[in-house]
């Protein structure tokens, strides 16, 4: 026979049991306390009961039917299931979003969208007024943007036909840039800073073409006056598009500190890094291949050229540095607001690519303006190379991670 209690073998004989002291003719077990489950394949989710008793008496009295004698004082614990930490179709956490307030993307909506209604209206405005009594009607009046490159065409740095959209884009950008970061979107964030940067060193070359053409507007009234004798005055001014230009770069500039704020983690996993590192690399071969002089000229003419001023000089530079910075310094945070950042520092740029390739307009542009020794207005085959990739990169980051989402999210939620 077997013992009730244990199930230990006995003997017919045995009034208690030798292992575990239990009267063998009363003591029965209760199932209701005491039934150990019997499991094939027991894991580490199941419920453990763990026992704890004293020992047996020398003397046992008699309970009653299927009763524990008074001496087995047990206590029943049963552990908290154990359970599997990444169960299946659920995503890894990367981390807290780092919190964005609501006055933080009002304000960046806000500042980003009014600078990019200004840029858009400015663009379309006159920059440059001259006007003077001497014979030189065909340089008095009015210069809008696309004005300032074809005034001077025959020669030096061109700001070319195709700047007035260029500029519009920046602005296109600050707006839905703005709107996309009001709705939680940090990319949107990220291409308001990206367009307010680019648009500054393109003010600065707008300043040196103003600069330049009414040098060149006052000396030839001076010589049609000593010519001619006819001629009293002359007065060249910045106009209020220049101004509501400049007014509209220190609201992006605004905006792209604010901007800032939604440049922490976004809580989500990272975009693929070796797509972002090869997006940095085509950054700066997109930018520099601006650099490369034509036609034997030397590398050194990119910093000092004939008749041309210091502020053209240094705008061309300034927008070439800053396709390389923004596109580095996105490509290599490997997020959505980084992606936005090289985005919208290479608009205008961009633009100018496209244009100039595609010889839109009259006398338009290449990227950055003029290569050192150029004569064909068309960029360098680095230059394409490298924006075509920065751009197929920065498009094919975001497809893979919005595709990984969705899969993600559909094996969650099925």
């Amino acid at each position: 026979m077997l013992c009730p209690a244990c199930g230990v073998g006995c003997q017919p004989d045995q009034k208690f049991c030798k292992e575990c002291g239990a009267t063998l003719a009363q003591a029965m077990p209760r199932p209701d306390v005491f039934a150990p489950p019997t499991l094939a394949n027991p894991t580490v989710a199941d419920t453990i009961h763990i026992v704890e008793q004293t020992p047996p008496p020398t003397t046992v009295g008699d309970q009653g039917p299927n009763q524990w004698p008074d001496a087995w004082a047990t206590t029943v614990q049963d552990a908290v299931p154990v359970e599997d930490p990444t169960p299946t179709g659920i995503a890894i956490p990367v981390g807290e979003a780092d919190p964005v307030s609501a006055w933080q993307t009002s304000t960046l909506a806000i500042t980003a969208g009014v600078a990019g209604i200004v840029v858009v209206i400015a663009s379309l405005l006159k920059q440059l007024s001259v006007t003077s009594d001497a014979p030189i009607a065909a340089l008095v009046g009015g210069y809008k943007l696309n004005d300032l490159g074809a005034a001077f065409g025959s020669g030096g740095l061109l700001s070319g036909t195709n700047l007035a959209v260029g500029v519009i884009v920046a602005g296109a950008l600050l707006i839905v840039g703005g709107l996309l970061a009001a709705r939680g979107q940090r990319i949107g964030a990220g291409i308001g800073a990206g367009a307010g940067l680019a648009l500054a060193p393109f003010i600065v070359v707008i300043w040196g073409n103003i600069t330049k053409i009414s040098d060149a507007v006052t000396e030839q009234a001076r010589v049609a006056k000593r010519t001619t004798g006819v001629g009293t005055f002359i007065e060249t001014r910045p106009t209020v598009g220049f101004y509501m230009l400049l007014g509209a770069a220190v609201l992006a500039f605004i905006a792209m500190v604010v901007a800032l704020a939604q440049a922490g983690n976004d809580g989500r996993a990272p975009l693929n890094r070796s797509l972002c590192a090869a997006g940095a690399i085509a950054s700066i071969v997109a930018a520099g291949g601006q650099l490369i002089p034509q036609h034997g000229a030397g590398f050194r003419r990119n910093f000092t050229i004939e008749n041309i001023d210091v502020l053209l000089i240094s705008g061309r530079l300034a927008a070439i540095g800053l396709v390389a910075l923004c596109g580095v310094m996105g490509f290599l945070r490997a997020d959505r607001w980084g992606i936005g950042l090289a985005l919208g520092g290479v608009s205008i740029y961009a633009w100018q690519w496209l244009s100039s390739v595609a010889a839109l307009g009259d006398l338009p542009a290449p990227p950055a303006f003029f290569n050192p020794g150029t004569t064909s207005g068309k960029p360098t085959i680095v230059t394409t190379i490298g924006l075509v990739a920065l751009l197929l990169i920065a498009t094919a980051t975001v497809a893979i991670a919005i595709r990984n989402e969705s899969i993600q999210n559909t094996s969650t939620h099925p």
